[in-house]
């Protein structure tokens, strides 16, 4: 299914909307991790209220070259600030800065080391009875069950890009909903909700290629 958001034509994604659907209005500080979809729901955040502020973070440099284009032309600079960050170290936040955090398809690239230090992070930086919302990929999906190596020291399990051998080895840490669920309330969290479901992703950080095949994700809501 497919339609056209801000300029741009995209297929639907379930996680982004359940997550956008989450944010209450009085929710003005906000902060995205990994700059997800491109800017794309960023820019949905910022779209509801111009009293909003949202701190998108993401590694890639390239990334946020790209991201803040498209969203300087599509009006929002004054509301996204993009920031080269990295969410496994310490962030550089005050504590309980944020009435909402929105870690879609990001939290998966981490070791269980690195995971269970980055949630008590963000536990450190969300304000009280606020939410935190997570979407991991899925120990079912297609890449972790071709998975040609799994540490069970890391939690990462190696695969070739795509199912192409002769691409390069991707990893990531596949969770099921139990892992999740451990590494979230560890961090101090309790959980609201949690769901398993299929949606078809992108290969691509603009989101402008879609994955080959489509991906079973796992979603948490969690509360401070």
């Amino acid at each position: 299914m497919y339609w056209q958001k801000l300029g741009r034509v995209v297929s639907l994604s379930i996680s982004e909307d359940n997550g956008i659907e989450l944010i209450k209005p009085n929710d003005l500080n906000i902060l995205s991790v990994g700059v997800s979809t491109g800017g794309i729901a960023e820019i949905r955040m910022a779209k509801d209220s111009p009293q909003r502020h949202i701190i998108a973070t993401t590694l890639d440099e390239r990334g946020v070259n790209d991201a803040k284009k498209y969203i300087d032309e599509q009006g929002y600079a004054d509301q996204i600030e993009l920031r080269l960050e990295d969410v496994s170290e310490k962030l550089p936040h005050d504590d309980e800065s944020f009435d909402y955090i929105y870690a879609r398809l990001v939290l998966h690239y981490l070791s269980k080391e690195k995971l269970s230090s980055t949630l008590k992070e963000l536990h450190r930086v969300l304000k009280k009875n606020k939410i935190l919302y997570i979407v991991v990929r899925s120990s079912v999906t297609k890449d972790a069950i071709n998975a040609i190596k799994h540490d069970d020291t890391t939690g990462y399990s190696y695969y070739y890009l795509g199912g192409d051998t002769s691409a390069p080895i991707s990893k990531r840490f596949f969770h099921t909903e139990d892992s999740i669920s451990s590494f979230v309330k560890g961090a101090g969290f309790s959980i609201d909700h949690i769901a398993s479901y299929e949606e078809r992703l992108y290969a691509d950080f603009m989101r402008s290629v879609e994955a080959p095949h489509t991906d079973f994700l796992i979603e948490v809501r969690a509360k401070k």
